[in-house]
């Protein structure tokens, strides 16, 4: 029998569970129903406790056959960029999950091309990036309406800004990692005023190489030297 792993954010997971309408049609995509064969699925609550259950042949609905609690991931990290078209969107809420990126967030900027997410379509992603990469928890995805408002609420969080054009070489060890938040700008990069919004805040900036990334591909670059960085901490 093969084993399967949705995941069920913040819901009860009790000794019966019942099959969602996504969920068939992802194992009709498989033929695991057609199958006429008992069959696992684990299922994950996104805080630690993951549930196993038994489903007979065809039947739409499991039993509880195991029951696990595992330890969260306690350290954070996030990236705070600007909000990329549909796929790449996607691509970058997908391999960030998989990096384990701990918090998603998004802000408009004055060059923003997109303003609003779907969060439903952002949870559908993240959470099949979850069961591919065997995660215990799930990421959180959050919107702020403009940089006003991060700084009102992540105010002292330890920023740092990426700009193709800085001349300050990316050097991390005189920053604090654990606490570390790179902003990534639009495609049209950052405004003058917002340039200088940084500076006042003394936020200092960073280059990640001589060629100009798209926003997803600075993403991802950044959380793996944030990730690398940490492990070499952690030992």
């Amino acid at each position: 029998m093969s084993s399967l792993l949705f995941f069920r954010k913040n819901q009860n997971l009790g000794r019966e569970i019942f099959l969602s309408e996504e969920e068939i049609k992802h194992l009709k995509s498989l033929r695991i129903l057609k199958a006429k064969k008992p069959f696992e699925i684990e299922f994950r609550d996104g805080k630690g406790l993951s549930v196993k259950y038994l489903f007979e042949s065809e039947k739409l609905s499991g039993r509880e056959i195991e029951r696990r609690e595992f330890p969260l991931e306690n350290e954070e990290l996030s990236v705070l960029m600007a909000i990329p078209k549909p796929g790449k969107l996607e691509f970058w809420l997908q391999k960030g999950t998989e990096l384990g990126i701990t918090k998603f967030y998004f802000t408009v900027f004055q060059y923003s091309e997109r303003k609003e997410l779907n969060f439903n379509r952002c949870f559908r992603v993240i959470s099949e990036a979850c069961a591919q990469s065997k995660r215990i928890s799930i990421p959180e995805i959050q919107l702020f309406s403009n940089l006003e408002e991060v700084f009102s609420v992540l105010g002292q969080t330890n920023f740092i800004y990426l700009h193709p054009y800085s001349h300050n070489v990316l050097d991390l060890s005189n920053y604090n990692i654990s606490s570390c938040l790179p902003i990534i700008g639009p495609e049209a990069g950052f405004h003058d005023l917002e340039i200088s919004y940084f500076s006042k805040k003394n936020i200092p900036s960073f280059s990640l190489g001589k060629n100009i990334l798209r926003m997803e591909t600075a993403a991802i670059a950044i959380t793996s030297i944030l990730k690398y960085e940490r492990s070499k901490l952690n030992g």
